[in-house]
């Protein structure tokens, strides 16, 4: 016999998330996503910045509808997001001013001209 005390009860929940729905808007192609997988620490900066600093809990997705054209990231605007408070619509602008700067579309890879969508999932590490 030991005297180590019983176990505590498991304190993990998932984060309940789903897609984002934006109509008539293809998914991103694997090089828009690799584009933004690669500059991962601009959607962490704002979500930390703009959204943990107000709600240290915030949880949340966005859906960006990303516009291409010449190989490049022209514009990005929110099509769908699902935050659990206000504090993500901050979270949305940064991304919406600092992801057109930042996802550059590797040389060599092609993206046709138009928009896709590009799901972004944020919760505190």
């Amino acid at each position: 016999n030991s005297n180590i005390p019983a176990a505590a009860s498991d304190t993990f929940t998932p984060i309940k998330t789903r897609r984002l729905i934006v109509e008539k808007i293809r998914d991103a192609p694997a090089p828009l996503m690799e584009a933004a997988e690669r500059e991962e620490g601009i959607s962490r900066f704002c979500y930390q910045e703009y959204g943990q600093k107000v709600d240290p809990r915030l949880v949340g997705a966005v859906a960006l509808v990303v516009t291409v054209d010449d190989n490049t990231v022209q514009k990005v605007r929110v099509g769908a997001d699902d935050w659990s408070s206000g504090a993500g619509r901050a979270v949305n602008t940064c991304l919406v001013q600092k992801a057109p700067q930042a996802w550059k579309i590797v040389p060599g890879s092609k993206v046709a001209p138009g928009q896709y969508v590009v799901q972004l999932r944020f919760r505190p590490s």
